[in-house]
C-alpha cells in the first residue's frame, strides 16, 4: 500500500503545473538536436615548464577519454631492487554538449604527470589535476587554470558534417 501511495503521489507531483522537467530546460531541445554532431577538442597543459598538447574528436553528448603516455626506462631502487617507472603523460576525459548560441557545456577531467627533477627517487612524480563543468564559446580558447607552475587551456570546435 505504501509503494502504491508513493507512486500516486509522485505521479501527481510530476503532473502538476510548473513541475520542472529536463525537456523543459531552454537548452534541452538544442542539446538533444546537437547529439551526434562531431566536436573537436584541442588542449594545452603545462606543469613546471613541461608541456603536453593534443586534440581529439568526439560527438556532442558522448564522453571520450584521450590518453597520452610516455614511459621512460625503468630504474631499479638500490635499497629494494624493485623497478619503478618514470612515466609522463596526460589524460583528458571530456563530455561536450553543444548548446544554442554557438556554445558548449563541458564536463571535463584532466591530469598531467611528470617525473620529479633529477635527484628524485625512481617512480616519484608530480601531478596536476583539473575537474570541472563549464560553458565555452565554440572556436575560442578558454583558459581554465593559469598559475605560475601550471596552465590548462582548451578550445572546442564543431566539425562540419561531410
Amino acid at each position: 500500500m505504501i509503494k502504491k501511495t508513493a507512486f500516486l503521489l509522485l505521479a501527481a507531483v510530476c503532473a502538476a503545473p510548473g513541475f520542472a522537467r529536463a525537456e523543459a530546460h531552454p537548452g534541452a531541445k538544442a542539446a538533444k538536436a546537437a547529439e551526434g554532431i562531431n566536436v573537436k577538442i584541442s588542449y594545452k597543459m603545462k606543469l613546471d615548464g613541461q608541456e603536453s598538447s593534443g586534440s581529439f574528436v568526439t560527438q556532442s553528448g558522448t564522453q571520450t577519454n584521450n590518453v597520452l603516455k610516455e614511459e621512460a626506462p625503468c630504474e631499479a631502487d638500490a635499497s629494494t631492487g624493485k623497478k619503478a617507472h618514470n612515466g609522463r603523460g596526460a589524460i583528458v576525459n571530456a563530455l561536450p554538449i553543444l548548446t544554442a548560441g554557438g556554445k558548449a557545456s563541458v564536463e571535463l577531467q584532466a591530469e598531467m604527470t611528470e617525473p620529479l627533477d633529477a635527484g628524485g627517487k625512481a617512480g616519484q612524480v608530480k601531478t596536476f589535476q583539473y575537474q570541472g563543468t563549464f560553458s565555452a564559446e565554440l572556436g575560442r580558447t578558454i583558459v581554465l587554470v593559469d598559475a605560475p607552475d601550471r596552465h590548462f587551456e582548451l578550445e572546442i570546435e564543431e566539425l562540419p558534417a561531410k
